[in-house]
């Protein structure tokens, strides 16, 4: 029994000099700011290219008859439906 603990207790202290050992990868560095570099890039392009978009809808709203796809249509036109009935009230 003493001598497994002695053996793991050398594989440890092994397993400690061969981590101080070993260099860090500059390599794994380098990619890793590429890496952040392009999604930087990738970012930066998709939210500009959103802003500018918000804004040309901003400054020029589409016109009314133009038809909205899918779920937006359908609350456009519950939103018109209610604001007939708000008025039919008053």
């Amino acid at each position: 029994m003493l001598k497994f603990i002695q053996k793991k207790n050398r594989e440890k202290k092994n397993m400690r000099k061969d981590q101080k050992l070993k260099p860090k990868c500059p390599s794994s560095l380098r990619s890793l700011i590429a890496c952040q570099d392009s999604l930087r890039r990738v970012f930066c392009n998709c939210y500009h290219t959103l802003r500018a978009w918000v804004a040309q809808w901003t400054a020029h709203p589409p016109p009314k008859n133009v038809q909205i796809e899918g779920r937006e249509a359908e609350e456009e036109k519950e939103d018109e439906n209610n604001r007939r009935r708000r008025k039919m009230r008053k």
